[in-house]
């Protein structure tokens, strides 16, 4: 499965009509794991890590009235901290 379809089924919508906001959204996540101090050869799309954290940007960022927004935010923030601290992801 295509990592923007896996998105796409966590937050419970098909078809292709967000398919551009959920694409920079996963852009705007990726940038910000990196500016975090994520290294870049870290983040695949294929790690399990990465795709929960970025998931949850997603899902703290997707839509215009979003009453789980805070929810997902400090879960994405946790998920973020974990990286931060693993050798696996910052490369110290």
């Amino acid at each position: 499965m295509a990592f923007i379809d896996d998105v796409k089924a966590r937050l419970r919508i098909s078809g292709t009509n967000f398919d551009t906001e959920i694409t920079q959204l996963i852009a705007s996540a990726k940038h910000d794991l990196l500016t975090a101090g994520v290294s870049a050869s870290a983040i695949e799309e294929t790690d399990p890590k990465i795709r929960e954290a970025i998931s949850l940007y997603i899902k703290s960022r997707f839509g215009i009235e979003n009453p789980d927004s805070e929810k997902y935010w400090k879960s994405y923030e946790s998920e973020k901290a974990e990286l931060l601290v693993s050798p696996d992801y910052t490369g110290f």
